[in-house]
This record gives structure tokens, sequence and C-alpha cells, in this order.
């Protein structure tokens, strides 16, 4: 069978198809240690061996020998070294590649963030170049990092996903391969040492690598993977001119027309979708028959039910629905179609020649039939039926009474004009008369008026021309057989000129909606801000479907549109719309009494606004037309709100890095002098000078205290540099006995402590962590100035230590005036200083000591359950080895 075929979706495919610039080759994985790189490498190595021009430009063996082994025998380009705040970064020479322009080049983690002096602040935008530039290019990735994926991954794993790479890339892949591998034998390499070295192997199995992650992240990747290759090939047989289906994994489709049982065909497919773990679509052909206002809400629920269900919907308008099934189905390499079992119709089926399910059954050969039988046995539609359906109309096919009206006047005009000259033409060539009027009405009217004129004017010429006049009888075989072919030629000549009619209109409104989306898809291009976007949304909206229209952001502000339309009744429609996440409103079940339809705009993370119409649209095609409209719109407004949110992280990236230069150039100044004034201090203690001038102790005393506490805040600016904005820092961990640590942190405080009685209770028993034994110093003498600074002079402070499970605890209690449980949180946040507190301090302490406690996978927190003052407890897990 000659199959109609789509133009758009030709074009679409042949250029999703069209090669330009170099080819993409993706290693993708679930995660780390499945063997991407090695697998990369090992294709490069036959690239080579087959004479290809292969350069390494950026592998990361991690360590790893036998990947380290795989790069033996290939060029590597030389990385450019980038000299950021003292330190050299080795970074891919993106300028050296171009140059040396090899045939294929080697780039690995393609999610990679560049260091700042370079051209493309990610590593993929060095790719795009590389592939712009003629260069065939292959590279890594996992799944966490693919940005449609990544939201899922974080909330699988509570793994933050910072890196990410726009799904686009991976697009154009060709091929992408999945190099999979068993959660079971990764845990295996990783207790190995093959996926990270040392302490990092620990930190990953009680992280990132749990089995559970593990299973997720595979059938993540591997569903992505098949998403891919399935739309990969559905636009190659597209553009290729294949017809499939190709049962590469199965897709059903259910035929859904105005019929109650339709629903029944709706959840069987849906049902059986569910069992194969296939996609599925509802198709609705709307065919030359007319629909009552009856069927057409029966329509409207059938469709609104297999959107419920998941189905994707597809409408279609054609006179031929059993060819629009088969044209839908070879689309989108439909595998399976489900069906009902249709009514007999003897004079429609003769000329149809047979049943849509004869015709399905007969011409689809590819794709499976499923039949669902009805709860009723199928009916005889005839004669009776169809004047039911005439009558509920009101006319034939949407014809108004007025169309009949001015046809019968056209064939009396005819009649009449015809009587006049007979005798001149003959009264068989009136016959040629009347059919032009038919012929004339067909280009004006519909099917109904067409039959009554074919028929009308078949008796009127018979009963006033044809000899005997004035009588039905037809003397003559000749002229019997002639009336008898003019009726036939009236109806088969007014029918087709009825079909091309209706097909020219078809085109019309095609053209219509094709052109909207285009209008649509400019304006939005060309539109800079949020507000200009929602304006041109809502012309266009108001323009195509007539009527008034108002857009709303999340929050229930207008952003354009009438204010008329916005009232207090249509805003309480759409913070339900934007709650349920579905349309409401005139036209639908819900709240229908408001005057007003609401729909959500949704983008890729969530509705990003409402829209409000006077009326729904009318149609089944105009709703089609609409929620493409508002899909176009969604995207566009999130990728604005994308990009600020970009900006912004630019701004405030650029921010961090300035006030990371300052503070360590800052306290680095101060440390100095700091230093040589304390030194100073304890110089004058050691003379005699202080013997001889006893009034001078006090006045060195101070400036003692005041230089400690200025190198306290140095030294916690100092960690606050160290520690950078992502939370990580390079420790130098050390097997110490905790409580022993704490005892030698305290004696370099007794300066600070004698004005305050102190309660040390430190366990006996042995209690090893592995420290950073610096830091934890600065996290201990934190907890204990900050007691120090905020309880009375004299007042006590305890210090104690014990095992709970298999951590142990520090405890710092103080007799200060305590602090509120509202403020338990945000004492730990940086540069905070409780409202009304004393002067003095710059709120970092114990913002720092949060940081470097969790840094060592412990925990810090205030306990409220104390009467008086304020009680800390850091909590530091046991180690028998060193992190």
């Amino acid at each position: 069978m000659d199959f109609k075929r789509n133009a758009d979706s030709i074009l679409s495919g042949l250029k999703s198809l069209e090669q330009t610039g170099g080819r993409l080759r993706v290693f993708f994985g679930m995660c780390p240690g499945v063997g991407k790189t090695y697998a990369m490498l090992r294709a490069a190595s036959e690239l080579k061996d087959s004479g290809v021009d292969v350069v390494v430009g950026l592998v990361e063996t991690h360590g790893r020998s036998e990947t380290e082994a795989m790069l033996q025998g290939l060029e590597i380009l030389p990385r450019r070294l980038d000299d950021h705040r003292g330190t050299s970064l080795p970074e891919f020479d993106l300028d050296a590649a171009l140059k040396r322009r090899p045939h294929t080049i080697l780039i690995d983690e393609l999610a990679h963030t560049n260091s700042p002096l370079s051209r493309h602040p990610k590593r993929y935008q060095d790719v795009e170049e590389l592939l712009a530039a003629g260069i065939d290019v292959l590279t890594t990735i996992n799944v966490q990092h693919v940005e449609s994926r990544a939201d899922l991954v974080e909330q699988m794993t509570g793994v933050s996903i910072r890196e990410r790479v726009p799904d686009s890339i991976l697009d154009r892949a060709d091929p992408i391969e999945l190099i999979d591998l068993s959660p079971e034998r990764l845990l295996k390499r990783l207790a190995e040492g093959k996926v990270y070295q040392g302490d990092g192997a620990e930190r990953a199995r009680d992280g990132f690598f749990k089995e559970e992650h593990l299973t997720a992240l595979r059938e993540i990747a591997l569903r992505f993977t098949a998403d891919l290759v399935d739309d990969r090939l559905l636009k190659t047989m597209s553009a290729r001119g294949i017809v499939g289906p190709w049962n590469a994994g199965e897709k059903l489709l259910v035929a859904v027309s105005h019929s109650p049982y339709s629903a029944r065909l709706i959840r069987a497919c849906r049902r059986t979708a569910a069992t194969l773990g296939a996609p599925w679509l509802a198709l609705h052909v709307q065919g030359a028959e007319a629909l009552t206002d009856g069927d057409s809400k029966q329509l409207k629920k059938n469709l609104e039910l297999a959107r419920s269900l998941g189905a994707e919907l597809h409408a279609t308008v054609d006179g031929d629905v059993a060819g629009a099934i088969q044209r839908i189905a070879a689309e989108h390499n439909v595998t399976q179609i489900v069906i009902g079992r249709p009514d007999r119709r003897p004079v429609r089926d003769f000329f149809a020649r047979g049943t849509l399910l004869h015709r399905l059954v007969s011409q689809t050969s590819n794709i499976d039939i499923h039949v669902i039988r009805q709860v009723r046995k199928p009916k005889l539609m005839g004669v009776i039926a169809w004047l039911e359906r005439l009558i509920a109309t009101r006319s034939l096919l949407g014809s108004g009474a007025l169309a009949y009206w001015q046809t019968l006047w056209l064939l009396v005009g005819v009649g009449f004009f015809s009587y006049a000259i007979v005798d001149y033409i003959g009264y068989r060539a009136v016959g040629y008369f009347f059919l032009l009027a038919v012929l004339l009405v067909a280009s004006l009217a519909s099917l109904g008026p067409i039959l009554f004129a074919a028929s009308t004017s078949a008796f009127a010429w018979n009963f006033f021309f044809i000899p005997p006049k004035f009588t039905l009888r037809i003397s003559s075989h000749e002229d019997f057989l002639l009336t008898v072919i003019y009726f036939v030629v009236a109806v088969v000549g007014g029918t087709l000129a009825d079909r091309i009619r209706k097909q020219h209109f078809e085109i019309i409104g095609r053209e219509a909606r094709a052109r909207a989306l285009y209008e649509m898809s400019r304006q939005l291009t060309e539109s800079r801000t949020e507000k200009k976007m929602a304006e041109e949304a809502v012309y266009l909206i108001e323009s195509t479907f007539q009527t008034e229209a108002a857009l709303l952001d999340p929050q229930m502000l207008k952003l354009a549109g009438l204010s008329s339309i916005v009232t207090e009744k249509t805003k309480a429609l759409a913070e339900w719309v934007a709650r349920n996440k579905k349309a409401a409103g005139e036209g639908t079940d819900t709240l229908s009494a408001t005057g007003a339809f609401a729909t959500p705009i949704s983008g890729t993370r969530g509705i990003v606004a409402i829209l409000l119409m006077r009326k729904k649209p009318n149609s089944l095609e105009a709703e089609l037309l609409l929620q493409s409209l508002l899909q176009q719109l969604g995207l566009s407004i999130e990728r604005l709100q994308l990009a600020r949110q970009n900006e912004a992280m630019r701004f405030t990236e650029h921010s961090e890095r300035l006030y990371q230069t300052v503070l360590n150039s800052v306290s680095h100044e101060l440390k100095t002098p700091l230093t040589t004034l304390i030194g100073a201090a304890g110089a004058i203690v050691s003379t005699p000078m202080l013997t001889n001038q006893p009034q001078l102790q006090p006045l060195v005393d101070d400036m003692t205290d005041a230089a400690l506490r200025m190198k306290r805040v140095v030294e916690n600016l100092l960690d606050v540099s160290r520690l950078n904005q992502d939370g990580r820092a390079n420790l130098d961990y050390h097997l110490v006995d905790f409580s022993d640590h704490v005892a030698q942190t305290l004696e370099l405080f007794k300066r600070e402590l004698r004005s305050h009685q102190i309660e040390i209770d430190l366990m006996k028993d042995d209690a090893v962590v592995s420290i950073d034994e610096k830091l934890m110093e600065h996290a201990i003498s934190n907890l204990v100035t900050n007691a120090l600074v905020y309880s009375p002079v004299g007042s006590k402070i305890q210090v104690e230590t014990r095992k709970e499970a298999d951590t142990i605890l520090l405890i710092v209690r103080d007799q200060g005036t305590g602090i509120s449980e509202q403020f338990s949180e945000r004492i730990f946040e940086k540069f905070y200083r409780i409202p009304g507190s004393r002067a003095g301090g710059t709120g970092l302490g114990l913002s720092l000591v949060k940081q470097i406690v969790e840094l060592h996978g412990g925990s810090v927190r205030l306990n409220p359950n104390t009467n008086i003052g304020a009680e800390f407890q850091l909590r530091l897990p046991l180690r028998t080895e060193p992190k």
C-alpha cells in the first residue's frame, strides 16, 4: 500500500540525520568505574590500527594501571597549564587540538568544568567547537550528569549533581555506546581498589556506591539509552521513507471514537501497554460523519480518560479512517493496534470496500490487530439509524435548513429556465443544466444538500421534461437508463466535489495551525523578557482562538492579558489548576461555573504559568493546537528563567572567588604582625622591667589577650579560605586518641581559661579517631571560646568526652544566658550572630566548627534541653584505621 507520508516528519528526520561537522561517539555509563575510559581507549587503538589519525586530547586514568596501559602507542596532546591563585592547573589545550587537527580526538569526562582561564566554562563546549571544526570526538559521560536525569539521580541518591550536560549534546551522538556492569561486579572492583584509591573507596562505598543506588542508576542509564535509540530509529525511518513497523520495541495504538464503548478499549490498551512496558498512543480520526453535541462530549470524555492514563494523544482529519490509522501507525512505528468490533453498515461498507476491521486486517500485514469484544453484539446500522442521526443533527453532515431551502430555489430557477428553452435544446440536454446545478451546490454546501439536489433534480427532470410529461413513468428504455446514470453521476460528482472542498478546508486549517506554531516560535525567540513573551503569547492565543485570555505566574500575578478576566473567582480557579496540575473551568467537569477556562503551562521542572481563557477551545484539534502553543511557551519561559539563574550563579561564583582572594590575602597580611606582637609581649613579660614597674603588668596582659583574640579571628579566616564554598579540603588525617587531643587543645588555652572555673571530665578508655589535628584543634577551641565569651567571668565551664555506640561525644557546657531553640540552626550559618548578643566576634566560629566536623563525617548540634546556659555536642565516628 502507498502510505501518505508526513512532510514535516520527513524534513525533521532528514535534518536530524544530517552530518554537519565531526562525528560524536559517546561511551555512556551508570557511574564511575564501569569501564567507559577503557572502552574508549580500546576503540581508539582499533581506529589507529586501521590507519585513522587518532590523538588523545585528555584522558583521566585515576591511577588505574589497566587504563594507563591502554595509552601506550597513542599520541597524547600536551596539556595547557593555567596558573590560578598560585596553583598550576593542567587543562585540555583546545587551540593546540584545533591546530593539530587530527581525524579523531579523545576527550574524557564530558561534564567536567574547565578552569576559569579556559575559553569555555564547560568541557562539552570544547567538544562542540571541535565537532564544528570537522573533528571526530570520542568522549565519556555518566548518566547523573545528563541534564534531564540529574534531578532524578539527586532524588534517589541524595548526592548533589553540579556538573551537567544538556541532552541536546547526546542527541547528536552517533553512536552512543552503553558500558554496562552489574552492581555486584562494580562493588567488587571498588573493593579491589580499581575504582578509587585509598580512603576514597571507603567514602564511595558509604555514599554514592550503595548497592540500591547502583541498581537505580543502572535502570536510569538503560532506559535513557533505549529512549535515544528508539528516537534515532524513528527519525531514520522517517527520513528514508521506510514504512514500519520495525519491531525493535513494542508500541501500541488505540483507535478512539465518540462511542461510549471506547473507554473499554482505552483501558484494555493501557493494561496491555503496562504489561509489555511499552508506550501507547490514543488516536482519533475525524471522518466525514457529523457529531451531535452529545457525541462531542463523549469524545472529549474518552480522550481525557486516555490522557489521564498516560496515552500520547493524536488527532487527524481524514475521510478514510483506516488509511489514517495506518498512516499514523507507520509514522510512529506502532506494532500493535487495539480497536473495537465495528457495527455493520451495509451501504457504507459496500462503497468503502469492507468494514474498518476488514480493511485494517487485510491491508496492515506488519501490525498486530487486537479486536476487543463489546458488551453488546454489533448492530446493523441501517436507514433508521441514519434518519435518527439526521434528526439529531437537524441536518445531514452539518448543513443547516437554509442550505436546503437555497438548494430548492436554485433547482426551481434552473427548472423554469430549462422549461423555457426545452423546445430548442431538447429534454435530454436539460439534464446537463440540472447536473451543473448539482455541482454548483457541491462547491458551496455539504453532502446533505448535494444528495437533496441530486434526488430532487432527477425527480424534476423525469416529471417535467422526460416523456410522458407530468408522470413518473418513463416509456423509453434509453431515457430510463439515462435517468439512472444521471442520478449516479450527480451523486458521485457531488460527493467528489464535496470531498475536494473538505480537503481544501483541511489544508487551510493545517496551514493556519502551522502558521500559529511558527508565529509563536518566532515571537518567543525574539522576546528578551518574560513580560514581553507573555504579551506576545496572549495576543497570538486571542487572535487564534477568538477569545479573551490572560497569563498568570505561579504566584497568581498577571503577566499579560485583559484585567477583566482576572477576578477573585478566576484567581481561585487558577490556584486550583496550579495545585492539581490539570485544566479546569468552563468546558470541563471541574469548577465549570467560574465562567473561564484555565490550564497549566509547564516546563521541564514544573509549572511556570497559568493560562486563563474566557472559553475553552471547542474542538479536539483546537485543544491540541493550544497544548502545542503552551508547550512552546512553557519551555521558552523556563529558558529565560534558567538564563537569569545562570547569570546570577556566574555573578555569585565571581563574587565568591573575589571574596576568597581578599580573605586569603587579608588573613595572611594580619598573621605576620600579630605573631610579632605576641612575641614582643612575651619578651616583655620575661624581662626585669615588669618587676620594677608592676603597673605595666595589666597592660601587657591586656595586650597579650587582645593579640591572642585577634590571632583566633585570623586563624578562623584562614580556615574559611581553606574550606572553599563546596565544603571540600585536602585534609591531613591521622589516628589519634580523641581525649588526649582535647586535653592538649585545652592546655594551649589555659591562659584564656584562667577567668573561669573549668571542669574537665575526659574518658580514660581508648577512643581513636581519624582527624586532621590542626583543623579539629580549631573546632574544639572555637566551641570552648564560644563558652568563654558568652558566660559570666568566674562561672563554670564543663568539658566532657564519652563513648556512645561507635561514636565519641564531646560536650561543652556553660552557664551563660543560653540560646533560644529558634536559633539552634542559624547559629551555624556563616557570619550569623544572634540579635542582641554582646559585641565582638565575627560569627565565623560555630560555622567553622560545623564545616570541620562534617568533613570528618561527624555532626555538631545545640542541645536545647538545658535549664541554664548552652550545651554543644560534637560527635565523631570512631576509627581503627586512617580515613
